[in-house]
Protein backbone atom coordinates (compact mmCIF):
# COMPACT_ATOMS: atom_id res chain seq x y z
CA UNK A 1 0.00 0.00 0.00
CA UNK A 2 2.79 2.45 0.89
CA UNK A 3 4.59 1.85 -2.40
CA UNK A 4 1.41 2.38 -4.43
CA UNK A 5 0.73 5.67 -2.59
CA UNK A 6 4.32 6.77 -3.25
CA UNK A 7 3.98 5.90 -6.94
CA UNK A 8 0.72 7.87 -7.16
CA UNK A 9 2.50 10.90 -5.66
CA UNK A 10 5.54 10.50 -7.96
CA UNK A 11 7.83 9.84 -4.97
CA UNK A 12 11.37 8.94 -6.00
CA UNK A 13 12.68 6.17 -3.74
CA UNK A 14 16.43 5.53 -3.77
CA UNK A 15 18.04 2.51 -2.09
CA UNK A 16 21.67 2.27 -0.95
CA UNK A 17 21.94 6.01 -1.45
CA UNK A 18 24.27 7.79 0.98
CA UNK A 19 23.60 11.49 1.51
CA UNK A 20 26.76 13.55 1.80
CA UNK A 21 25.25 17.05 2.04
CA UNK A 22 21.92 18.86 2.19
CA UNK A 23 21.66 22.55 1.35
CA UNK A 24 18.71 24.91 1.12
CA UNK A 25 18.84 27.03 -2.02
CA UNK A 26 17.82 30.69 -2.22
CA UNK A 27 14.56 29.75 -4.00
CA UNK A 28 13.57 27.49 -1.09
CA UNK A 29 14.38 24.20 -2.83
CA UNK A 30 16.78 21.65 -1.37
CA UNK A 31 19.96 20.39 -3.05
CA UNK A 32 20.88 16.88 -1.92
CA UNK A 33 24.34 15.55 -2.75
CA UNK A 34 24.64 11.75 -2.66
CA UNK A 35 26.88 8.93 -3.77
CA UNK A 36 24.42 8.47 -6.69
CA UNK A 37 24.38 12.06 -7.86
CA UNK A 38 22.93 15.45 -6.97
CA UNK A 39 19.17 15.97 -6.65
CA UNK A 40 17.04 19.08 -6.25
CA UNK A 41 13.59 19.01 -4.69
CA UNK A 42 11.02 21.44 -3.35
CA UNK A 43 10.29 19.32 -0.28
CA UNK A 44 12.34 17.00 1.85
CA UNK A 45 11.39 14.34 4.40
CA UNK A 46 14.10 12.77 6.53
CA UNK A 47 13.04 9.54 8.22
CA UNK A 48 16.31 8.42 9.72
CA UNK A 49 15.28 6.75 12.96
CA UNK A 50 17.31 7.30 16.09
CA UNK A 51 20.50 6.24 17.76
CA UNK A 52 19.13 3.18 19.56
CA UNK A 53 20.65 0.40 17.45
CA UNK A 54 24.04 1.39 15.99
CA UNK A 55 24.73 -2.21 14.93
CA UNK A 56 21.89 -1.81 12.42
CA UNK A 57 23.41 1.36 11.00
CA UNK A 58 21.72 3.95 13.22
CA UNK A 59 23.56 7.27 13.11
CA UNK A 60 23.06 10.86 14.23
CA UNK A 61 22.32 11.96 10.63
CA UNK A 62 18.78 13.15 11.35
CA UNK A 63 19.94 15.12 14.38
CA UNK A 64 22.77 16.71 12.40
CA UNK A 65 20.41 17.85 9.62
CA UNK A 66 17.92 19.20 12.17
CA UNK A 67 20.70 21.22 13.82
CA UNK A 68 21.93 22.41 10.42
CA UNK A 69 18.51 23.99 9.80
CA UNK A 70 18.35 25.45 13.33
CA UNK A 71 15.74 23.07 14.71
CA UNK A 72 15.93 22.53 18.44
CA UNK A 73 17.26 19.06 19.27
CA UNK A 74 16.69 17.78 22.77
CA UNK A 75 19.51 15.81 24.42
CA UNK A 76 19.05 12.11 23.82
CA UNK A 77 18.34 9.63 26.60
CA UNK A 78 17.55 5.94 26.67
CA UNK A 79 13.91 5.41 25.79
CA UNK A 80 13.66 1.72 25.00
CA UNK A 81 15.39 -0.78 27.22
CA UNK A 82 15.28 -4.56 27.20
CA UNK A 83 13.67 -6.44 30.03
CA UNK A 84 16.01 -9.02 31.53
CA UNK A 85 14.37 -11.71 33.60
CA UNK A 86 15.83 -14.46 35.69
CA UNK A 87 14.58 -18.01 34.98
CA UNK A 88 12.51 -18.03 38.20
CA UNK A 89 10.77 -14.83 37.10
CA UNK A 90 9.73 -16.51 33.83
CA UNK A 91 8.25 -19.51 35.54
CA UNK A 92 11.03 -21.74 34.19
CA UNK A 93 12.90 -24.03 36.54
CA UNK A 94 16.63 -23.37 36.60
Amino acid sequence: MLLSKCAAASVDIRLSCNITAVKKLTDGAFKISTNQGVYTTNSLVIASGGLSIPKMGATAFGYEIAKQFNHHVWPTTAGLVPFTMQPNDKGVAS
